[in-house]
């Protein structure tokens, strides 16, 4: 069953523990189970005339998530890296955000968000290079939205993440990461258009570095919705 909804369930992840933007797609996975179950309570009263009854009193979620993940770290998915930065971590570097829904941009009860604490467990897949890691994301902070707005609904305009690597020159290889990168119009660094690019995903692109002057050169991602947040780039 888990499998079925590993097809029919998308599911991102974050840093903003606002659960607000940031938004990257975890990549590459084979099981999904958004575990959300009551916790019910015996309500029974001597009104109910020797009828049981219960109340849902909390909810008991942990969504678990199966993916491969590459050991090589720079082609690591950014989705997937999100909730592997959380390992060994304490206080706010072990949360981060997670949400899940429908792939066909359906409404329901059953989409939902969270801040979670990943617990990873990672086994051999027998291909080199090639890791498969279980999440079990325990919801804390009393953070879960469940029927949450399908946000497979809408475009939404680039997300800048990160640049690497800095101080690059010109015809440098850059790697940005970020989301809603699929469809990209146009992308200046420094005002000036990239001469080449390759969009890897929704989440990454590879460009080189156009000729420019040393110093601040601001990336921006545009596409058909809009143009993304300047983001800060210091280039030799």
């Amino acid at each position: 069953m888990s499998v079925l909804l590993a097809r029919r369930y998308r599911v991102d992840a974050t840093t903003d523990l606002t659960l607000a933007a940031g938004w990257l797609e975890v990549k590459r996975i084979t099981d999904f189970d958004p575990n959300i179950n009551p916790n019910v309570e015996d309500a029974t009263a001597y009104d109910t005339n020797g009828v049981s009854a219960g109340e849902v009193t909390m909810l008991d979620a942990s969504p678990t998530l199966t993916f491969l993940s590459q050991l090589v770290t720079a082609v690591r998915d950014p989705g997937q890296s999100i909730l592997l930065a959380t390992t060994g971590q304490f206080a706010t570097p072990a949360r981060c955000g997670l949400r899940w829904y429908d792939r066909n941009a359906l409404a329901g009860p059953d989409n939902g968000s969270a801040v979670v604490i990943p617990v990873l467990k990672r086994a051999a897949t027998g291909v080199k290079n090639l890791e498969s890691v279980t999440a079990t994301c325990g919801v804390t902070d009393g953070i879960l939205n469940v029927g949450i707005t399908n946000p497979g609904t809408a475009a939404t305009v680039p997300v800048i993440l990160t640049a690497t690597p800095g101080s690059l020159g010109v015809g440098g290889l850059l790697t940005i990461t970020g989301s809603a990168f699929t469809g990209t119009t146009a992308l200046t660094i420094g005002g000036v258009a990239t001469p080449s690019r390759v969009i890897e995903s929704d989440n990454l692109i590879v460009c080189a570095l156009p000729a420019g002057s040393a110093g601040s050169a601001p990336i921006i991602v545009t596409n058909a919705v809009g143009a993304s947040a300047a983001f800060p780039y210091t280039r030799t």
